[in-house]
């Protein structure tokens, strides 16, 4: 229907909160520099979801990441066949694939997030139904 719903809360971050779970880069709006996409990337295609969480935990071991406020630097829009709300469950199983894989303690901040998530998820997927209802 066009209608705001929301705006995303971007902020500043690093990889000391990025490895405790919590994400404030919005994907559409990043920039980065070549020389560090050659340092780490590519993208790793075994994540469906999780992919930018990968990259940005990968570009914040190597570089310190700016966050510029004041400005609307990209748009996207929430829709039922779009990732964030039809597969959203996949995001976090695959974020403790990384926090494991870079050597992740089991009870750190991301892995209680991610139960309290699993918890909270048919309240969750409710509330989101409710939104794209006509």
């Amino acid at each position: 229907s066009g209608r705001v719903i929301g705006k995303f809360n971007a902020a500043q971050t690093d990889l000391h909160r990025l490895r405790r779970g919590y994400v404030h880069i919005p994907q559409p709006a990043t920039f980065f520099r070549a020389d560090l996409w050659k340092k780490v990337g590519p993208l790793d295609p075994s994540f469906f979801f999780a992919m930018d969480y990968d990259l940005w935990t990968r570009l914040a071991a190597v570089s310190e990441i700016k966050y510029l406020p004041g400005r609307t630097w990209a748009q996207f829009r929430l829709h039922t066949d779009g990732k964030t709300v039809a597969s959203d469950d996949r995001c976090w199983p695959e974020m403790l694939r990384v926090h494991y894989r870079d050597g992740g303690k089991p009870l750190a901040p991301i892995v209680i997030k991610y139960w309290l998530r699993k918890i909270a998820a048919p309240f969750l997927n409710w509330n989101r139904r409710r939104m794209f209802k006509s």
